[in-house]
């Protein structure tokens, strides 16, 4: 007679969590210290948040050494970083989202005791001065298999390796690499210091957009790395998909399984003796 053992592991049982930090609790310029304290009140008791980064810091108006980008009218999008004032040329009232320090290439992300299963993002590759336009004399040189020196660009990476790896477009180019690239104005011109619209079409690089669901090198991750030089990186709404518990918890068997364990050990035993007699 074949025995079936029944059991449930605490793993199997429990749900998935699914927890986004928004970072809008936090004001411009908090240290990593406070960004992590943070992370942590919305993490609570699921794990743990080992650290963020010295590179890493809070931003609502970051304007790209002067070549601001934004959403393409007043609506606000997920896809923004910022909200809009409401105003048709200006967009002066921004969330919070964390960026990485000038003097840094990025920033990184570390927990414990999650089973991460996928995350979602939203990103910005911010225009830099050193990038005012995509060619050689605005953009640090020669052009290398359709990329230059200083062409500002993301990757995120975990412990696991490579996630993806954009660079920033033209305004209104678009590309393959990610959905948008947008100007700040409902005119379509650029922004300048006193959030003044004037007529200049937007030329530096940028891209805005969401990175959703991934799970390519980040299921079972525990370090996330955005990295970018020599511009400026944001994102916001980082949400981290997880299971609980972690993976490797020892499975705890119900009490009706160690029954059924039980009584069938005992039908085993007795089955033993009276094949010895």
């Amino acid at each position: 007679m074949a025995l079936c053992v029944l059991g449930a592991s605490r793993s199997a049982s429990a749900g998935a969590v699914s927890l986004t930090f928004d970072f809008n609790s936090l004001g411009s310029g908090a240290t990593n210290t406070a960004i992590k304290t943070y992370m942590q009140g919305v993490l609570g008791g699921y794990g743990t948040v080992v650290s963020v980064s010295a590179g890493a810091t809070t931003d609502k108006t970051y304007n790209g050494d002067g070549h601001v980008t934004g959403p393409g009218s007043t609506s606000v999008t997920s896809l923004t970083l910022g909200t809009s004032d409401g105003s048709t040329q200006h967009l002066t009232t921004y969330d919070t989202f964390l960026k990485n320090i000038s003097t840094y290439s990025g920033f990184s992300l570390v927990f414990s005791g999650l089973a991460i299963d996928s995350v979602s993002f939203d990103y910005e590759i911010f225009p830099d001065g050193t990038c005012a336009a995509l060619n050689s004399t605005n953009c640090g040189g020669a052009a290398v298999g359709g990329i230059y020196p200083n062409q500002p660009d993301l990757t995120f990476s975990t412990n696991l390796g490579t996630v993806f790896h954009y660079y920033s477009k033209t305004p209104g180019t678009g590309g393959t690499a990610s959905p948008y690239t947008e100007s700040p104005c409902t005119d379509g011109s650029t922004l300048t210091t006193g959030s003044q619209c004037v007529g200049t079409t937007e030329a530096a690089p940028q891209l805005i957009g969401t990175a959703s669901l991934l799970t390519t090198n980040v299921v079972g991750a525990s370090t996330f790395n955005f990295i970018d030089w020599p511009a400026t990186i944001g994102i916001d709404n980082f949400t981290i998909n997880f299971h609980t518990p972690p993976v490797g918890t020892s499975a705890v068997p119900e009490p009706a399984s160690m029954l059924l364990l039980g009584t069938g050990l005992v039908a085993i035993a007795r089955r033993r003796k009276r094949n010895r007699a």
